[in-house]
């Protein structure tokens, strides 16, 4: 079960980014309603704009919501149900906002953009999220969406080679696969950036909590089975609710302890389950979603490591490791996997049909 929650179109002109950025009223407006256009520069805009403010983005339509700096608890308490000790709890101070992705990316977003469609699940349809896209990929779109912006770009990526989106066979046994598109030199100019860029592990964590210290944007979690968690069916498509009906999804007749019983899953149209209170839909389920930060997977210890993670921090990037950190767990994933602290990793060529990105951009 699963009530539409998608925000109405927007009516009104879009904004230039290469210029002012809106501001907003001192309260948030209602969902779906851009904030007026004023001749303030960006960084003054940001400065007066409400939490979960909207900003539609003119290239590609896509909508973003204002995420103000501030600090907060990252990780789970002790006591959360199916943590993993590598989510220790701290404060994490944030001095930057972002105007932050409401949605993944789509796959007719990426289509329009880069000229081709990646994804496995394409009979999901082009409001579902791009997946198998790699690091180097959600790099190059964001560059891309810069450019054609007029904004600078905040990857500098050299002795790139391949077909972006290519590499991958769509076979049903194909889960994931070290796509062709990969760089020599890969790396993020710097979180001033006025580009498009993923966010950090902490902005991503800060933006999906808005304002929570639970399980779940919308409170605590209660698993009953591995794939039965019902607080998780008003927010998310996780391996318990993410049934569907389109050719080409992934057999899970057999997975146990089900919600909701279904022949096939797969990923499902972003924004159709309820958002979180800054307007940001599907940051648990869907689709994992890239973030900046680098990490090294322990085998010895079992647990996902990074030099930035265990505070107290301020405005924390982890820019070592093999792997890039990955957030919000998937269609596919088990219920103790979609919390809000879960973390989980992938490497820069990885392509997963589970993974895809929600993009972000510093407000000031």
């Amino acid at each position: 079960m699963s009530t539409s929650w998608r925000t109405s179109a927007c009516a009104l002109a879009a904004f230039s980014l290469a210029g002012a950025l809106p501001t907003a009223p001192s309260a948030a407006p209602a969902s779906g309603s851009p904030l007026p256009a004023t001749a303030a520069t960006a960084n003054a805009a940001a400065a007066v704009v409400a939490a979960g403010g909207l900003w539609i983005e003119p290239g590609l339509g896509m909508r973003f919501r204002y995420v103000p700096p501030g600090s907060f608890l990252m990780g789970s308490p002790p006591e959360e149900p199916a943590r993993n000790a590598f989510e220790e709890q701290h404060r994490v101070t944030l001095t930057r906002a972002v105007w932050m992705g409401e949605t993944e990316v789509t796959q007719a977003q990426w289509r329009r953009l880069m000229g081709n469609d990646p994804a496995f699940f394409l009979h999901c349809g082009g409001d579902c999220p791009v997946e198998l896209v790699n690091w180097y990929e959600a790099a190059a779109f964001a560059n891309r969406l810069s450019a054609r912006a007029g904004l600078p770009a905040c990857y500098e990526l050299s002795g790139c080679r391949g077909t972006l989106g290519g590499g991958c066979a769509r076979r049903p046994e194909v889960q994931k696969c070290d796509g062709d598109y990969r760089c020599g030199a890969a790396r993020l100019t710097g979180l001033d950036c006025q580009g498009f860029r993923l966010p950090t592990e902490a902005e991503w964590e800060h933006a999906a909590r808005a304002g929570t210290a639970t399980a779940l944007p919308d409170g605590d979690l209660t698993i009953l089975g591995r794939n039965d968690a019902p607080a998780l069916d008003r927010v998310a498509w996780y391996g318990g609710d993410s049934g569907v009906s389109y050719p080409g999804g992934m057999e899970c007749a057999r997975w146990s302890q089900r919600q909701e019983p279904a022949r096939t899953c797969g990923p499902h149209p972003v924004a159709g389950k309820r958002p979180n209170a800054w307007g940001l839909h599907d940051v648990l389920g869907n689709v994992w979603e890239l973030t900046e930060d680098r990490a090294e997977w322990d085998d010895a210890a079992g647990r996902l490591v990074t030099d930035t993670y265990g505070g107290p921090e301020t405005d924390p990037l982890c820019r070592k490791g093999s792997k890039h950190v990955l957030r919000g767990g998937s269609w596919y994933a088990l219920a103790n996997t979609c919390r809000l602290a879960a973390r989980g990793s992938t490497h820069d060529a990885t392509r997963v049909r589970t993974v895809g990105f929600r993009l972000a951009r510093t407000a000031g």
